[in-house]
């Protein structure tokens, strides 16, 4: 589940780190080189945010669900 941050202009995750790591996916592979309108950043922008941000942040091992996430995001990566 998401919610709108209007004051902070941004996209949030009720759930942790999972949902976290799903918003990034979803922004890092729906990102267009123009800024989005109501956040002010690109996809990958806000991708590289929230994967830089607490709520993506653990003490314990990552689950399944946000293993299969990473992978994902992983494999829409450049490599070098």
């Amino acid at each position: 589940v998401f919610s709108l941050n209007d004051r902070l202009r941004i996209i949030q995750s009720t759930d942790c780190p999972s949902g976290w790591l799903y918003l990034a996916l979803l922004h890092a592979l729906t990102s267009h080189h123009l800024p989005d309108q109501y956040t002010e950043m690109t996809g990958m922008e806000r991708a590289f945010q929230l994967l830089n941000s607490a709520g993506c942040w653990t003490d314990q091992p990552f689950d399944s669900l946000s293993l299969n996430i990473l992978r994902q995001i992983a494999f829409i990566s450049p490599k070098a």
